[in-house]
């Protein structure tokens, strides 16, 4: 039950809904537009050696960008083929967040400004650092805003007319335990080096006493080294193999052998275990759930993709980016010799 309360909620793409819409994950950011060129005009967002990258261009930049960067299974950084440009996918997000609100505003239900505020609240009660994890993230608060309004607009597009009685929640909870344990937890910091040598500086460092974290800070290359070296997850139970088994092995304050990667050696230092635990079943944790059995009900009664692409449809869009353009009109193209196939297969008589 834990999907409709990521920051990015995800629903699933459906046949063309999903080709033209892009029906994946609500993003808090776009792309601006302009063609590919580089125009150097614009805020700085660095420079090299003296030489500036304009935020212009970085927009730019990003309209034609095919290839990122992914986390592949073994937890290491592999390069991918995007299926459209981040440009045209981002234009797809906020084509898609504007229908949503939009046919929330047509149904009546369109959030206002104290849903968000509450909302907000009721996510700090789910989780305290909820606005310092996304801030620290560089959201602003009119971004968190903009995302948790779509988000609640696709709620309560799915949830209206739906109640789910008290007696239903108290039920839920009680015939589904395992999704009310909070998994076995683990605080860890770790050293990431890429070169051989590298090693060797870091355990006489650490032998002669030094600090894990300074050490951290003076020879890693992972991100965040100086800034605290810590292992970003701690959901012991989703670890990489590796190292869940050092982390099931590894005692508080103690730090573990190297372990080698595909691309260099960690080594980590555990800092605090904590066991898996019962989650407290209270007022907040059953709204909590009262809201995904909704949500569940809805998602089963409306195709919502459907209901999205039947808007864009009746909707007036125009796209002024060339770029973007061209792949809208070709996706368009594709979606109308679809429907008449399928009107065509529809109005054959059956032998």
């Amino acid at each position: 039950m834990n999907g409709f309360w990521t920051r990015n909620a995800a629903f699933a793409a459906v046949g063309m809904a999903g080709a033209i819409l892009g029906i994946s994950a609500l993003s808090l950011t776009g792309c601006s537009g302009g063609s590919s060129s580089a125009s150097g005009a614009g805020p700085v967002v660095a420079t090299v050696n003296g030489e500036k990258i304009s935020t212009d261009d970085w927009h730019k930049y990003l309209e034609t960008k095919n290839k990122v960067n992914v986390i592949a299974n073994n937890n290491q950084i592999a390069e991918a083929q995007v299926a459209e440009t981040l440009g045209y996918q981002g234009f797809q997000d906020m084509l898609r967040n504007k229908l949503i609100l939009q046919l929330a505003a047509d149904e009546g239900v369109a959030p206002n400004d104290k849903d968000i505020l509450d909302e907000i609240e009721f996510r700090k009660k789910r989780s305290a650092n909820f606005m310092q994890e996304l801030t620290a993230a560089g959201f602003s608060l009119a971004d968190i805003k903009d995302d948790l309004r779509v988000n609640l607009a696709r709620e309560k597009i799915l949830t209206k007319g739906i109640t789910v009685s008290d007696l239903e929640v108290d039920r839920y909870i009680e015939t589904h335990p395992k999704d009310f344990i909070e998994p076995p937890q683990v605080n860890m910091l770790w050293i990431f080096v890429k070169k051989p040598e590298t090693k060797a500086l870091v355990d006489a460092d650490i032998t002669q006493g030094q600090g894990f974290a300074p050490v951290a800070a003076r020879y890693s290359d992972a991100e965040g080294a100086k800034d605290g070296a810590r292992f970003p997850q701690n959901n012991a139970a989703a670890l990489p193999g590796p190292i869940k088994k050092i982390a099931e092995t590894l005692t508080e304050a103690k730090t573990s052998e190297w372990l080698t990667l595909s691309d260099g050696f960690a080594k980590f230092y555990m800092e605090k275990k904590t066991a898996a635990k019962k989650v407290k079943i209270d007022d907040v944790l059953k709204v909590f759930v009262r809201r995904q059995l909704a949500m569940q009900r809805g998602i089963q009664a409306i195709d919502l993709d459907t209901r999205l692409l039947e808007k864009m449809k009746a909707s007036k869009i125009e796209v002024k980016n060339e770029l973007l353009k061209t792949r809208w009109d070709k996706a368009l193209e594709s979606l109308k010799d679809m429907e008449e196939k399928k009107n065509a297969a529809s109005a054959t008589p059956k032998k």
